[in-house]
């Protein structure tokens, strides 16, 4: 510890405030809450019919969240917009200094923010059950904090405010950068499986009449004459969305018509330590396969699971159902594993290259038929027999190949930018962390 500085708990140096807001309900409030935290820019809600119990607040309070999901968020109340009543839910733990105390609101501040406190309160809450569990105040309260002079704390959280402030401002550039990039690749998506990027090369193929849709039209002919079992469809809406936008030369095909669909959904296979890797629609994120969360089953159920089918590379992942129904993903993966929860596989008919459909089920045009042929409100999921109907484009193969070869340049470059992005936040993130780390043990 730095020559000068003391060691305090929290209740030595003030206290939890308690008191509870006496709402008057033609009086318009200034209202603290946690979710307001969410978008990482807290603001306060204006409003008279304030409803459950509150507790009033003032400038300089440090309000310190103790529940679940929303653990470790930490603000100092700062004055009042027009002299308001300030009032916070009961959700936060009301830290209020004592007048005596010599401690700098600011430095409290940075204090809860460091990832020691961060670590400690975490562990609190971990083991419990639910989403709602608590940090108790009194814990809270018997934390340590390092207490250099006064003048000292308002030096050094000159020093950090004015680093974070730099931080902020990377980061926020990182990742509007970030966003710029994937808003790029977005766009030319969205052009790309339309033909509007092959544009010239159908105008050449036209003047040249070639036959360079010979291979497509065999293809096509081979998928119609192969014996399959039949499958359920219904009718779907919304097909004018991509053949009004489509070119001329363009076949229209289905999912059905193209693909075999293996389908997992329903009961899960029991979970063991090891054994088959299991995949599920939480690996399912939009465009890629992800290795966590990390799941298996042994090798025992992977053999009596597994039997509709095994997936293959370049079979295409598809979330049916959940906050991620839409969701697209390409298998690269060469091991046996097996599939559940909420995932249909589309596996060719027969071998053929699937990187243009892939591209085509990630961009807006097929998401906006997902979404209009859903069903379900509190649920909403795809129905199989409704997934098979949704309309394919299917341009000739040569100029499939040209838009993959486009969309694969840009996306690797995409993910390369994106690489670098996130490596420069998590170097600043740890920036912050070790300027907190410097400031509380007296090197700052």
């Amino acid at each position: 510890m730095k020559k000068g500085w003391k060691v305090k708990k929290l209740c030595e140096l003030g206290a939890a405030i308690r008191e509870q807001a006496k709402i008057v309900t033609h009086q318009e409030y200034e209202l603290w809450s946690v979710p307001s935290f969410e978008a990482g820019i807290p603001e306060p809600s204006y409003g008279k019919n304030i409803g459950s119990a509150k507790l009033r607040v003032r400038p300089d309070d440090v309000l310190i969240c103790k529940i679940n999901p929303r653990i470790n968020r930490v603000w100092l109340v700062a004055k009042p917009v027009n002299g308001r009543e300030q009032i916070g839910s009961t959700e936060w733990l009301v830290f209020r200094a004592n007048a005596d105390s010599g401690l700098f609101p600011s430095w409290l501040i940075h204090f809860v923010s460091a990832p020691k406190f961060r670590e400690w309160i975490a562990s609190e809450v971990s083991g419990a059950t639910g989403s709602h569990t608590r940090a108790k105040a009194d814990g809270i309260l018997q934390q340590e904090i390092p207490v250099p002079p006064l003048p000292e704390q308002q030096r050094i959280v000159g020093i950090l405010d004015e680093a974070f402030e730099g931080i902020t401002t990377a980061k926020a550039n990182a990742e509007k950068s970030l966003h710029n990039a994937k808003e790029l690749f977005q766009s030319v998506l969205s052009r790309a499986v339309v033909g509007e990027i092959t544009k010239e090369w159908r105008e050449k193929w036209r003047l040249e009449k070639t036959n360079a849709d010979a291979e497509t039209k065999e293809f096509l002919q081979r998928i119609k004459g192969i014996e399959r079992k039949a499958s359920r469809s219904e009718e779907t809406s919304g097909h004018e969305l991509i053949t009004n936008v489509l070119p001329r030369e363009w076949w229209l095909s289905s999912i059905g018509s193209l693909f075999n669909l293996i389908d997992y959904r329903g009961k899960n296979p029991p979970r063991s330590t090891g054994g088959r890797r299991l995949i599920t629609a939480r690996n399912i994120r939009m465009g890629y396969v992800s290795d966590e969360p990390i799941t298996f089953i042994s090798e025992e159920t992977y053999k009596k699971w597994m039997v509709r089918g095994f997936p293959k590379t370049g079979d295409i992942f598809f979330v049916t159902e959940g906050h991620t129904m839409g969701f697209v993903a390409l298998n690269t993966r060469d091991d046996d594993f097996a599939l559940a929860q909420r995932t249909i596989t589309l596996q060719p008919a027969i071998p053929f290259d699937t990187k243009f459909v892939f591209y085509f089920m990630l961009s807006c045009h097929f998401q906006e038929l997902v979404r209009l042929n859903a069903t379900g409100a509190a649920a909403v999921g795809m129905k199989g027999s409704k997934f098979r109907s949704l309309p394919l484009p299917f341009p000739p193969i040569a100029e499939q190949q040209i838009i993959v070869t486009k969309l694969d340049d840009l996306l690797a470059e995409t993910q390369r930018l994106e690489s670098i992005y996130q490596q420069k936040l998590a170097a600043l993130e740890a920036l912050k962390k070790s300027l907190l780390h410097q400031a509380f043990n007296g090197e700052l």
